[in-house]
Protein backbone atom coordinates (compact mmCIF):
# COMPACT_ATOMS: atom_id res chain seq x y z
CA UNK A 1 0.00 0.00 0.00
CA UNK A 2 1.67 2.90 -1.43
CA UNK A 3 1.42 6.61 0.05
CA UNK A 4 -0.72 7.76 -3.32
CA UNK A 5 -2.61 4.55 -3.75
CA UNK A 6 -4.39 5.31 -0.20
CA UNK A 7 -6.64 7.82 1.78
CA UNK A 8 -8.36 7.83 5.54
CA UNK A 9 -11.23 6.71 5.58
CA UNK A 10 -13.70 6.47 8.86
CA UNK A 11 -15.99 4.21 10.01
CA UNK A 12 -19.13 6.20 8.91
CA UNK A 13 -17.43 7.00 5.54
CA UNK A 14 -18.46 2.89 4.78
CA UNK A 15 -21.57 2.80 5.80
CA UNK A 16 -21.20 1.14 9.79
CA UNK A 17 -21.81 4.03 11.16
CA UNK A 18 -24.47 6.42 8.86
CA UNK A 19 -26.53 6.85 12.13
CA UNK A 20 -26.44 6.06 16.36
CA UNK A 21 -28.80 3.11 15.99
CA UNK A 22 -25.97 1.79 13.64
CA UNK A 23 -23.32 1.81 15.56
CA UNK A 24 -24.94 0.59 18.67
CA UNK A 25 -25.97 -3.04 16.32
CA UNK A 26 -22.01 -2.46 15.24
CA UNK A 27 -21.21 -2.37 19.05
CA UNK A 28 -23.90 -5.26 20.38
CA UNK A 29 -22.72 -7.60 17.34
CA UNK A 30 -19.50 -7.35 18.12
CA UNK A 31 -20.32 -7.57 21.72
CA UNK A 32 -22.27 -11.10 21.12
CA UNK A 33 -19.17 -12.26 19.05
CA UNK A 34 -16.64 -11.64 21.57
CA UNK A 35 -18.96 -13.59 24.55
CA UNK A 36 -19.37 -16.21 22.11
CA UNK A 37 -15.64 -16.85 21.43
CA UNK A 38 -15.18 -16.40 24.41
CA UNK A 39 -16.79 -19.08 25.85
CA UNK A 40 -15.96 -21.17 23.30
CA UNK A 41 -12.01 -20.68 24.12
CA UNK A 42 -12.57 -21.12 27.71
CA UNK A 43 -13.82 -24.92 27.33
CA UNK A 44 -11.63 -25.93 24.69
CA UNK A 45 -9.24 -24.48 26.67
CA UNK A 46 -10.23 -26.73 29.34
CA UNK A 47 -10.79 -29.35 27.53
CA UNK A 48 -7.25 -29.47 25.86
CA UNK A 49 -5.64 -28.87 29.19
CA UNK A 50 -6.84 -32.56 29.71
CA UNK A 51 -6.68 -34.16 26.89
CA UNK A 52 -3.86 -34.34 24.20
CA UNK A 53 -6.63 -34.97 21.26
CA UNK A 54 -9.93 -35.63 20.30
CA UNK A 55 -11.55 -38.24 18.33
CA UNK A 56 -12.39 -36.18 15.70
CA UNK A 57 -8.73 -34.28 15.80
CA UNK A 58 -7.38 -37.43 14.80
CA UNK A 59 -9.95 -38.29 12.25
CA UNK A 60 -9.65 -35.03 10.74
CA UNK A 61 -5.81 -35.14 10.10
CA UNK A 62 -5.66 -38.24 8.79
CA UNK A 63 -8.52 -37.00 6.19
CA UNK A 64 -6.43 -33.96 5.25
CA UNK A 65 -3.32 -35.70 5.03
CA UNK A 66 -4.85 -38.09 2.86
CA UNK A 67 -4.62 -36.12 -0.02
CA UNK A 68 -1.83 -36.96 -2.23
CA UNK A 69 -1.38 -34.21 -4.28
CA UNK A 70 2.05 -32.50 -5.38
CA UNK A 71 0.10 -28.74 -6.05
CA UNK A 72 -2.24 -29.06 -2.09
CA UNK A 73 1.08 -30.29 -0.67
CA UNK A 74 2.74 -26.65 -1.97
CA UNK A 75 0.24 -24.47 -1.11
CA UNK A 76 -0.36 -26.01 2.57
CA UNK A 77 3.75 -25.57 2.81
CA UNK A 78 3.21 -21.75 1.18
CA UNK A 79 0.14 -20.97 3.28
CA UNK A 80 2.47 -21.58 6.68
CA UNK A 81 6.06 -20.31 5.57
CA UNK A 82 5.39 -16.83 6.01
CA UNK A 83 4.34 -17.38 9.84
CA UNK A 84 8.14 -19.15 10.30
CA UNK A 85 11.21 -17.00 12.04
CA UNK A 86 12.81 -14.96 10.40
CA UNK A 87 10.54 -14.49 7.93
CA UNK A 88 7.61 -13.52 9.97
CA UNK A 89 9.58 -10.55 11.27
CA UNK A 90 10.86 -9.44 8.04
CA UNK A 91 7.36 -9.03 6.49
CA UNK A 92 5.80 -7.61 9.60
CA UNK A 93 8.35 -4.84 10.59
CA UNK A 94 7.89 -4.32 6.28
CA UNK A 95 3.90 -4.15 6.68
CA UNK A 96 4.66 -1.87 9.48
CA UNK A 97 7.08 0.67 7.57
CA UNK A 98 5.03 0.60 4.81
CA UNK A 99 2.03 1.55 6.82
CA UNK A 100 3.81 4.41 8.61
CA UNK A 101 5.51 5.97 5.54
CA UNK A 102 2.19 6.14 3.88
CA UNK A 103 0.76 8.18 6.17
CA UNK A 104 -1.07 5.85 8.35
CA UNK A 105 0.84 6.19 11.20
CA UNK A 106 -1.67 5.14 13.45
CA UNK A 107 -2.58 2.13 12.03
CA UNK A 108 1.54 0.99 12.30
CA UNK A 109 0.95 0.96 15.70
CA UNK A 110 -1.67 -0.42 16.08
CA UNK A 111 -0.55 -3.74 13.57
CA UNK A 112 2.36 -3.37 16.58
CA UNK A 113 -0.42 -3.81 19.02
CA UNK A 114 -1.65 -6.61 17.50
CA UNK A 115 1.65 -8.48 16.80
CA UNK A 116 2.63 -7.98 20.61
CA UNK A 117 -0.20 -8.23 22.00
CA UNK A 118 -1.25 -11.61 20.14
CA UNK A 119 2.07 -13.17 20.90
CA UNK A 120 1.69 -12.44 24.58
CA UNK A 121 -1.74 -13.61 25.29
CA UNK A 122 -1.12 -16.83 23.29
CA UNK A 123 2.28 -17.66 24.62
CA UNK A 124 0.58 -17.16 28.57
CA UNK A 125 -2.44 -19.74 26.74
CA UNK A 126 0.13 -22.12 25.45
CA UNK A 127 2.19 -22.24 28.63
CA UNK A 128 -0.89 -22.82 31.15
CA UNK A 129 -2.57 -25.64 28.75
CA UNK A 130 0.92 -27.08 28.15
CA UNK A 131 -0.86 -29.30 25.41
CA UNK A 132 1.79 -32.40 23.84
CA UNK A 133 1.92 -31.57 20.02
CA UNK A 134 0.36 -34.51 17.62
CA UNK A 135 2.58 -37.19 17.89
CA UNK A 136 4.09 -39.49 15.06
CA UNK A 137 2.68 -42.48 15.85
CA UNK A 138 -0.64 -41.51 14.98
CA UNK A 139 -0.02 -38.80 12.05
CA UNK A 140 2.62 -37.46 9.64
CA UNK A 141 4.30 -35.04 11.47
CA UNK A 142 6.81 -32.70 9.21
CA UNK A 143 8.88 -30.99 12.20
CA UNK A 144 8.35 -33.77 15.60
CA UNK A 145 10.81 -31.35 17.58
CA UNK A 146 9.15 -28.40 17.40
CA UNK A 147 9.09 -25.98 20.58
CA UNK A 148 9.92 -30.05 22.39
CA UNK A 149 6.88 -31.47 21.36
CA UNK A 150 4.86 -28.91 23.34
CA UNK A 151 2.26 -25.63 23.33
CA UNK A 152 0.14 -27.11 20.97
CA UNK A 153 -2.87 -25.39 21.90
CA UNK A 154 -4.14 -22.65 20.96
CA UNK A 155 -2.34 -22.79 17.16
CA UNK A 156 0.65 -19.79 16.98
CA UNK A 157 0.27 -19.69 13.23
CA UNK A 158 -3.12 -19.52 12.91
CA UNK A 159 -4.23 -16.91 15.89
CA UNK A 160 -1.02 -14.19 14.60
CA UNK A 161 -2.95 -14.40 11.06
CA UNK A 162 -6.26 -13.58 12.38
CA UNK A 163 -4.63 -10.50 14.36
CA UNK A 164 -2.36 -9.42 12.16
CA UNK A 165 -3.49 -9.91 8.69
CA UNK A 166 -6.55 -9.57 9.97
CA UNK A 167 -6.21 -6.35 10.77
CA UNK A 168 -4.61 -5.94 7.31
CA UNK A 169 -7.56 -6.66 5.78
CA UNK A 170 -9.54 -4.76 7.61
CA UNK A 171 -7.42 -1.66 6.62
CA UNK A 172 -7.98 -2.86 2.93
CA UNK A 173 -11.80 -2.82 3.34
CA UNK A 174 -11.70 0.52 5.25
CA UNK A 175 -9.10 2.73 3.01
CA UNK A 176 -9.88 3.99 -0.02
CA UNK A 177 -7.86 3.15 -2.65
CA UNK A 178 -6.86 4.92 -6.09
CA UNK A 179 -7.06 1.64 -7.76
CA UNK A 180 -9.99 -0.52 -7.16
CA UNK A 181 -8.30 -3.74 -8.27
CA UNK A 182 -5.91 -2.82 -6.05
CA UNK A 183 -7.96 -2.86 -3.22
CA UNK A 184 -9.83 -6.35 -4.40
CA UNK A 185 -6.14 -7.78 -4.60
CA UNK A 186 -5.22 -7.59 -1.43
CA UNK A 187 -9.13 -7.98 0.19
CA UNK A 188 -8.82 -11.77 -2.11
CA UNK A 189 -5.26 -12.43 -1.13
CA UNK A 190 -5.40 -11.65 2.98
CA UNK A 191 -8.83 -13.67 2.94
CA UNK A 192 -7.12 -17.22 1.21
CA UNK A 193 -4.21 -16.98 3.88
CA UNK A 194 -6.50 -16.84 7.13
CA UNK A 195 -9.21 -19.08 5.10
CA UNK A 196 -6.35 -21.92 4.96
CA UNK A 197 -3.57 -21.05 7.18
CA UNK A 198 -6.02 -23.51 10.13
CA UNK A 199 -5.87 -26.31 7.61
CA UNK A 200 -2.11 -25.98 6.71
CA UNK A 201 -1.57 -26.62 10.90
CA UNK A 202 -2.82 -29.62 10.49
CA UNK A 203 -1.46 -30.88 7.33
CA UNK A 204 1.53 -30.49 8.24
CA UNK A 205 0.97 -32.46 11.51
CA UNK A 206 1.86 -29.36 14.36
CA UNK A 207 -1.75 -29.07 15.46
CA UNK A 208 -4.87 -30.62 16.01
CA UNK A 209 -8.22 -29.36 14.55
CA UNK A 210 -9.66 -28.01 18.39
CA UNK A 211 -5.76 -26.28 18.21
CA UNK A 212 -6.86 -24.40 15.02
CA UNK A 213 -10.75 -24.20 16.82
CA UNK A 214 -9.18 -22.39 19.40
CA UNK A 215 -6.27 -20.62 17.64
CA UNK A 216 -9.21 -19.12 15.59
CA UNK A 217 -11.11 -17.97 18.36
CA UNK A 218 -8.76 -16.18 20.19
CA UNK A 219 -7.16 -14.58 17.22
CA UNK A 220 -10.42 -12.98 16.03
CA UNK A 221 -10.65 -11.92 19.84
CA UNK A 222 -7.55 -9.98 19.48
CA UNK A 223 -8.40 -8.32 16.30
CA UNK A 224 -12.07 -7.29 17.68
CA UNK A 225 -9.77 -5.41 20.64
CA UNK A 226 -7.17 -4.56 17.91
CA UNK A 227 -9.98 -2.74 15.46
CA UNK A 228 -11.60 -0.89 18.68
CA UNK A 229 -8.06 0.12 19.52
CA UNK A 230 -7.43 1.62 16.30
CA UNK A 231 -11.07 3.11 16.07
CA UNK A 232 -10.19 4.67 19.56
CA UNK A 233 -7.16 6.24 18.47
CA UNK A 234 -7.36 7.32 14.96
CA UNK A 235 -8.83 10.88 15.86
CA UNK A 236 -6.24 11.23 19.06
CA UNK A 237 -2.89 10.77 17.43
CA UNK A 238 -1.21 12.53 14.63
CA UNK A 239 -4.34 14.43 13.72
CA UNK A 240 -2.26 17.74 14.40
CA UNK A 241 0.31 16.64 12.09
CA UNK A 242 -2.13 15.48 9.51
CA UNK A 243 -3.66 18.67 9.34
CA UNK A 244 -0.23 21.14 9.21
CA UNK A 245 0.63 18.67 5.66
Amino acid sequence: MSRKSITFKSMSDWGLETGKNNRVWLIALLGLFSAIAVIGLGMLALSAHTTAYFSYDLTFARDVQSIQSAWFSLLMMAIGEPGYPPQVYIWLVLAIIILYRGGLKWAAITEIFAAVGIGVVGLAIKIWVNRPRPSPALIHVANPALDGGKYSFPAGHVESYMAIIGFLLFLSIVLAHRYAWMRTVEIIGYSIFLALIGLSRVYVGEHWLSDVFGAYLLGGLWLVLTILFYEWGKSRFFVAQKRKR
